[in-house]
Formats: C-alpha cells, sequence, structure tokens
C-alpha cells in the first residue's frame, strides 16, 4: 500500500477531487498547501506566508515542506501546477516525484511570456520521475520544453457520471439557456461572449436566459460591458459545488467557452456529459474533443459576429443538437469519465514506487 503526499492548492476544486479519489481507495493521503482549504478527505498541512509575489512565496516554503515531507515519509509526492508546487516538488529533492500539469495555467502560455518562467518549469519538470498531463496539446508542450514523452501519462481528469449526466430535452421551449461558466479573466476571454450577446438577444427576442461566471480579474471590466450593451438577462454565478454546476448544464440548451488557451477544459467535459451544445473557440485543446459542425461548433476567438451567428444557428436547430447531445455523451462514457481514468494514474503510482 502506498502512502501519498499531494502538494497543490487546497482551494480548488480539481485538488479536492484528487485527494478524496485517493482517501477513497484507501490511500493515506495527505495534502499540503498554501491556501486556505474548502476541505478535503486528507490529512491537511496549510501554511501561511505574508509574502505576496508567487515568484518568491513557494520557493521560501520548500524548506519547511521538506522537514514535513520527511517526517509524514510518503512513497510519492504529488505536486500540482507547475511553477508554484511544482517547483516545491523540486526543491525538495525527494523521489519518486509526480508533477501533474494543469494547461494554461502553468505550461501553455506563460513560457510564450516570460524567460525565466520557462526556465522555472523546465527545473521542475526535469526532476520528475512522472508528469501527468490531461490533453495531447499540453503533453505536446511539455516535451518542447525537453522532456521525453516516455516520462508523460496523458489521461484527461473525467467526470462523474452520476452527477454530471442529461434530463430530457422538451422539443418546443419557450426560453433558451446559454451558459459560460469560465472564470472572468483574461484567458479565458469573456469580453467574446458578452459583445455576442445583443445579436443573439435581439434575433431571439429576449427569450434567453444567460448564466456566467461571477469570479475572475476582469469582473469589474466586464460589468461595465454589459452596462454599456445594456444587458440586463444575466445571471452572475461563482463558486458553486458540483452539483449545482451540473443543475445548471442540465438545464442549458448551449455551452459557450470563448478560452484563448486551454488543454482539456473540465467544464467543457461536464457540459458534454449534460447534453448542453459546445459552441468553443478553435485552438487545439478544444479540437480534441469537438469536431466542427458534428458536436459542436468551433469558433475564432476574436469575432463576436461568428460567435453569436453560431449560437443563433444552434439554436434554431433542434435537431442538431439532440445529435450533439448524444455523440457528445457516448465520448465521455469512452473517453472522459473520473474514475476510469484515476485508475489509470493510481496504477502508474504504484507501479513507480515500487
Amino acid at each position: 500500500m502506498i502512502k501519498l503526499c499531494i502538494l497543490g492548492d487546497a482551494s480548488s476544486i480539481h485538488i479536492k477531487k484528487w485527494v478524496n479519489y485517493f482517501v477513497d481507495r484507501d490511500i493515506e493521503t495527505h495534502l499540503i498547501s498554501l491556501e486556505k482549504s474548502i476541505g478535503t478527505k486528507g490529512i491537511e498541512h496549510i501554511f501561511h506566508s505574508k509574502i505576496k509575489l508567487n515568484w518568491l512565496k513557494y520557493p521560501l516554503v520548500s524548506y519547511q515542506i521538506a522537514r514535513l515531507v520527511k517526517e509524514i515519509s510518503p512513497s510519492i509526492v504529488n505536486a500540482h501546477l507547475v511553477p508554484n508546487y511544482g517547483l516545491i516538488g523540486a526543491l525538495i529533492g525527494f523521489k519518486p516525484l509526480v508533477i501533474s500539469c494543469w494547461g494554461s495555467a502553468d505550461v501553455l502560455e506563460p513560457p510564450k511570456k516570460l524567460f525565466l518562467r520557462k526556465a522555472r518549469l523546465r527545473y521542475a519538470l526535469r526532476k520528475a520521475t512522472l508528469i501527468t498531463t490531461d490533453g495531447e496539446v499540453l503533453r505536446d508542450a511539455v516535451v518542447k520544453l525537453g522532456i521525453p514523452k516516455s516520462k508523460i501519462l496523458n489521461v484527461p481528469m473525467g467526470i462523474d457520471p452520476t452527477i454530471f449526466n442529461p434530463l430530457p430535452k422538451k422539443s418546443t421551449k419557450d426560453v433558451f439557456h446559454i451558459v459560460n461558466l469560465r472564470k472572468l479573466d483574461s484567458i479565458y476571454n469573456p469580453k467574446l461572449f458578452i459583445r455576442a450577446l445583443p445579436t443573439v438577444i435581439s434575433e431571439l427576442k429576449g427569450k434567453i436566459k444567460i448564466t456566467i461566471s461571477g469570479d475572475g480579474s476582469q469582473k469589474k471590466q466586464i460589468n461595465k460591458l454589459i452596462k454599456t450593451l445594456n444587458i440586463s438577462n444575466i445571471k452572475f454565478i461563482s463558486k458553486l459545488t458540483q452539483y449545482e454546476i451540473a443543475k445548471i448544464l442540465k438545464k442549458s440548451d448551449i455551452y459557450v467557452s470563448p478560452s484563448l488557451s486551454d488543454s482539456t477544459s473540465v467544464t467543457l467535459l461536464e457540459a458534454m456529459a449534460c447534453g448542453a451544445f459546445p459552441i468553443v473557440t478553435d485552438i487545439p485543446g478544444n479540437r480534441e474533443w469537438i469536431k466542427d459542425n458534428e458536436n459542436g461548433y468551433l469558433v475564432p476567438t476574436d469575432n463576436p459576429h461568428i460567435l453569436s451567428k453560431k449560437i443563433i444557428q444552434a439554436l434554431k436547430n433542434p435537431e442538431l443538437l439532440k445529435t450533439a447531445a448524444k455523440r457528445n455523451i457516448s465520448i465521455i462514457k469512452n473517453k472522459a469519465l473520473w474514475k476510469d481514468n484515476m485508475k489509470t494514474v493510481e496504477e502508474a503510482f504504484y507501479k513507480i514506487s515500487c
């Protein structure tokens, strides 16, 4: 039996799911974090830092974490998010070390922006015994950083089908539901979605309900844009449980993700499982899951006119929505079930711990 030590953001729902999976498998699981926990089943060790700069905050606490890891004496250390906890994992020198990459938050976009950050990513990843990625585009980005493909396990996080599953859709509808659950941050391009809405509302004579995330660094800008465009029928949501997210997606006709960069988006998988029709940006991470005009639409990252046109087109084609929903549910069952995919990760953990 292995003993697992996870380094990661305890305020993240993805970390909570990851920790709880291993605890439910009767594996002693410790979570070490610098963030306030939303509550996991693991044994939690929360460090508090007054330093605001992330590039400094995480490495400075590595010495304390190294001592704690030595006390815990795990079989494996698994660090999530390369520049932060992945760096800590590399600095403490524990083996075997598994580093789990998250996509745009760590590997996909940052290397294009800052040389020193790229060097830090390379340093951390080269110290890893095993690296996990959740999409081909993310795996390829790791390889471009000089990591051999043989060290990478590519497995999507997946969804829980007991939570994310479809409801019967009404053949005729008085109101259409459109949802965008990506955070209001620049990487998720929320302005594209908002700028597309006036045309959609006008064409459908206001018979739509719009739900968007209420969290993110661009919240003030988005609120200002909504007022400027005189859009009134938007509902903001924030910090929902998986069950609450599923409830929204099951009622949704259209799921929109205007993201500029993604690996495999878990929210996209959740939307597909619930039968919402995906309209997402034409980027590599989305192309792994969506075939244009078959099980969703792919749209440019910078053209609100095309996005609004595609939303209207989809809502006027109920047969397409019905066919796409069947295809997407089948895709999820075959490729993206949480427990099946995490079993693959668990088996890899056992293999490197021997």
